[in-house]
C-alpha cells in the first residue's frame, strides 16, 4: 500500500463527514457508547427567518454547546437565555448529565454563561491577539 499526504482546503463537506464518521466508530468501539445526538434549538421570526440558534452535539452523556448566535437586533431580550436553556432541557431528556462550551471574551463571555451555572476550567489567552479564549462547563 502506497499512501500520500493532500492538502485539500476545499474538499467537499462529505470529505470532513468521513473523517469525523471514522472518529465516531473508534470512540463507539473503545467506549461502547454510541448515545451520540445532536440538538438544535431555532429563534425565528413571524416570517419563518432564523434570528438566532443553538447547535449542540452530545456524546457519553455530555453535552457541547457548539453554537450559541442571537441576530444583533434581537440581543439584550432573553432570547439566548431561552435558547441555551431550551438546549439544555432537551440534554437532559436524552440523558446528559453535563454541559460544555467555549466562548471569547470578545463574545458573551464567561460572565455571560456564569449566570447559567457554568465554571471555567480553561483559558488560552492571546486567542486571537489581545483577547482570551474561555472554556466552560457544569452539571446539568
Amino acid at each position: 500500500m502506497t499512501l500520500r499526504i493532500a492538502c485539500d482546503d476545499a474538499a467537499p463537506e462529505a470529505v470532513g463527514q468521513t473523517i469525523r464518521d471514522r472518529l465516531d466508530e473508534w470512540n463507539i468501539a473503545v467506549t461502547g457508547r454510541p448515545d451520540w445526538f445532536r440538538i438544535t434549538v431555532l429563534l425565528r421570526d413571524e416570517a419563518g427567518d432564523i434570528r438566532g440558534g443553538v447547535l449542540c452535539n452530545a456524546w457519553a452523556s455530555w453535552v457541547h454547546v457548539d453554537f450559541l448566535w442571537v441576530d444583533e437586533d434581537c440581543r439584550h431580550q432573553g432570547w439566548g437565555a431561552r435558547l441555551l436553556e431550551q438546549a439544555e432541557a432537551r440534554a437532559r431528556e436524552r440523558g446528559c448529565t453535563h454541559a460544555y462550551l467555549d466562548t471569547f471574551s470578545f463574545q458573551a463571555g464567561p460572565r455571560y454563561y456564569e449566570r447559567f451555572g457554568y465554571q471555567i476550567f480553561g483559558t488560552l489567552p492571546g486567542h486571537p491577539a489581545g483577547h482570551t479564549h474561555y472554556f466552560l462547563w457544569k452539571r446539568l
